[in-house]
């Protein structure tokens, strides 16, 4: 008999695996075919047809349990022969949303988020919109160089992957610069607007000191230094 919970079992039963089994303190009290195992009784097997339906034999005990996914709800994937949510044993990034899909996890990214390099991994803020004023952007950014950008008192308000910098902004969490939006690099653990090198600089800019300096800009600050 199936059951939630030991209330929907007979009295000398109990729910176990959402099934209703004989409570047993050694197994002369279950019958032949049955061993008593952590209280109950449970049926002994060679294969998995000597178990109940839902069951599969393992270690020669029948066990709730599955082969293959094909054993288990749309919903779920079998995973250690266990019928299990694959959002909840595979899970995505960070901001990312899981769904599940032909019995596998998707992971995807949000409005407003894209890929890191894929939602798996971690899902980053798409930058704000271009803005002159903080009046340009909407409640909890502020407009810093040009760009809305989420602003912070503490870590709290920022995204997990996301730390509040010293000057109240929400900055993404990196390790390499791999793992930052694209005009970013990694730089004390977090990614800040810059470069490595002149290809990732617009034409007529340059990359000095980790940022992109227009040629005629450096010009002029060459001669401010002689």
């Amino acid at each position: 008999m199936s059951c939630l919970g030991s209330g929907d079992c007979n009295g000398d039963n109990t729910c176990r695996e959402n099934v209703c089994l004989p409570v047993c303190t050694v197994d002369n009290d279950c019958a032949l075919n049955e061993k008593c195992i952590r209280g109950n009784c449970l049926l002994t097997c060679r294969l998995d047809n000597d178990c109940f339906l839902g069951h599969v034999c393992l270690n020669n005990m029948c066990s709730f349990g599955c082969r293959a996914d094909e054993d288990c709800n749309a919903n779920e994937a079998c995973l250690e022969n266990k019928c299990v949510n694959p959002c909840e044993a595979t899970p995505c990034g960070p901001n990312a949303k899981c769904t599940v899909f032909n019995q596998r996890a998707t992971c995807s990214c949000s409005t407003g988020f894209i890929p890191n390099p894929t939602a798996k991994v971690a899902c980053l803020r798409t930058p704000g919109p271009i803005c002159q004023a903080n009046r340009d952007c909407v409640v909890g950014t502020s407009c810093i160089a040009g760009v809305c950008t989420p602003v912070c008192s503490s870590s709290a308000n920022c995204l997990s992957n996301e730390r509040c910098d010293n000057s109240g902004i929400c900055k993404s969490l990196c390790r390499r610069d791999e793992d930052c939006r694209s005009g970013e690099i990694c730089e004390g653990l977090v990614c800040i607007s810059g470069c490595r090198a002149d290809v990732e600089c617009q034409d007529s800019y340059e990359c000095i000191n980790n940022q992109c300096i227009g040629r005629l800009l450096r010009f002029f600050i060459f001669l401010f230094y002689l």
